[in-house]
């Protein structure tokens, strides 16, 4: 009896560490923040003390009267600020893309943005409900 309770033990943790393996994203406590300047978007978001994981952004680009974007877009937040780092301790979840406004019709009276992690969506910055998670960096030069 004392050896299947110790093999059963053994199966149900291999099952368990097997589950974090495949879904790394399973717990992510996704952060961020941006803000939109005449040239597009910038901004960081990051799995919180996952220094490794590298979080896609969804941009969302809302204009007057309309319930669904206009435009959406996907960056990668993967480059590096010496000021995000300073935040962090990790400054390489930076993200800073340019948008042709013109193109889109002038800038979006709204944008939202979300960090997302395999299956974890989350909203940053003022998309999130309690607003921005973290303070932004003071600069959105990259080092």
């Amino acid at each position: 009896m004392k050896m299947r309770r110790k093999t059963l033990r053994t199966l149900l943790m291999a099952a368990a560490a097997s589950l974090l393996i495949c879904f790394p994203a399973f717990g992510a406590e996704l952060e961020g923040s941006f803000k939109a300047t005449d040239n597009g978007v910038y901004g960081w978001a990051w799995n919180k003390g996952q220094f490794n994981d590298v979080v896609t952004v969804e941009l969302q680009f809302f204009y007057e009267n309309q319930n669904s974007p206009k435009e959406t877009m996907k960056v990668k937040a993967s480059q590096y600020n010496k000021d995000l780092e300073s935040q962090l301790g990790d400054g390489w979840h930076w993200f800073d893309t340019s948008v042709d406004w013109s193109s889109m019709g002038g800038k979006p009276s709204k944008i939202k943005a979300y960090a997302i992690l395999g299956d974890t969506k989350t909203g940053i910055g003022s998309t999130a409900s309690e607003g921005s998670s973290k303070a932004e960096p003071a600069s959105s030069q990259n080092a």
